[in-house]
């Protein structure tokens, strides 16, 4: 593990060092997620197209234990009134 000071800008940036970037093939426009740990903030690469693939599995495992013809949405309107 290494670790490098940086400091915190007036609008609330950090600057990532070029090594780092590099390392983890992070762009200008990137996302990044933070997560808040006992030990401090952690940053982790982003990648919605990883995510949304993650989730169509999810989706897919639910709908194998679901009944034919099944409308969420309207099941949802149901359980709202």
């Amino acid at each position: 593990m290494t670790s490098q000071l940086v400091k915190l800008g007036p609008k609330g940036q950090i600057l990532i060092n070029k090594e780092y970037r590099e390392k983890m093939h992070l762009r200008p426009g990137n996302y990044l997620k933070t997560i808040l740990t006992p030990q401090g903030l952690l940053l982790k690469p982003f990648n919605a197209k990883k995510e949304m693939e993650h989730i169509r599995k999810i989706r897919e495992e639910i709908s194998k234990h679901l009944p034919k013809n099944f409308d969420s949405v309207h099941a949802a309107r149901e359980v709202r009134r």
